[in-house]
């Protein structure tokens, strides 16, 4: 069963059109017309889970803004992020790769608007937009996996506060506001550390003028600066973003 508090919205009555997501936005107007009239805008709010570990995948959401993560989850129940979804992209890819099940958990971090298609809806839009679709797709899983593989040796080689600035930048790209409402809990839940290493990292980002700390938000003032902090990997993975789909 889909866990999620979302509301529903009237496509039509929403000021985020699909065009706004990356992968709708290569579709035509028809296309595009034919997948939100199929399927529901709806409002995903910080903290939804939208696909646990187990679950049936029974709706896909390609976001027009906000920021989903992918968590592997432990036996103990720890969940580290292994990839995040924002406007570039779609939350459920096992169904485009042929699961219906899913293996990780899928949680919003940062809420906004998504489209929600069902999955079997999607499966059919796979077929009907003369393969648009399907090789946008296709290009997105390869840059997902890839996001995947260049963290593992992330995780592995690279300082928290290179790792963390990495982090930041990315969920800029992804909801592209200078306000970020993310906790330092939350940042740390994602990178799998202590708190204490966030606190210690933001503290000398703020200290370098690169952030500036709110009430459950960060303020980014410095792109620039906070890109110098950040390790090779942020770059690696915008310029795979950057790289025309389709």
């Amino acid at each position: 069963m889909l866990r999620t508090t979302s509301r529903r919205r009237n496509g039509r009555d929403s000021h985020e059109p699909p065009r706004l997501n990356r992968i709708l936005s290569l579709l035509t107007d028809d296309e595009r017309k034919r997948m939100g009239d199929a399927g529901n805008v709806v409002e995903l709010r910080a903290g939804d889970v939208l696909h646990d570990v187990g679950d049936e995948i029974r709706s896909v959401y390609f976001p027009f803004g906000g920021v989903i993560s992918i968590l592997g989850v432990l036996s103990t129940g720890e969940a580290i992020e292994a990839a995040t979804v924002g406007r570039e992209g779609m939350a459920g890819l096992p169904v485009f790769l042929g699961s219906k099940v899913a293996t990780t958990r899928t949680a919003v971090q940062v809420g906004g608007l998504a489209l929600a298609l069902e999955a079997a809806t999607f499966r059919s839009e796979l077929q009907t937009t003369n393969g648009r679709l399907a090789v946008a797709m296709a290009r997105y899983a390869e840059i997902m996996f890839f996001g995947a593989a260049q963290g593992i040796a992330c995780n592995r080689v690279h300082p928290l506060s290179a790792r963390l600035a990495r982090a930041i930048l990315t969920w800029h790209d992804r909801m592209g506001s200078e306000v970020l409402p993310v906790t330092q809990d939350a940042l740390a839940e994602a990178l799998g550390v202590r708190r204490a290493g966030v606190t210690n990292a933001i503290t000398e980002f703020v200290r370098a003028g690169v952030l500036r700390r709110g009430r459950g938000k960060l303020y980014l003032t410095d792109r620039k600066g906070l890109e110098a902090l950040a390790c090779e990997c942020y770059e690696l993975l915008a310029e795979a973003y950057r790289r025309p789909i389709g």
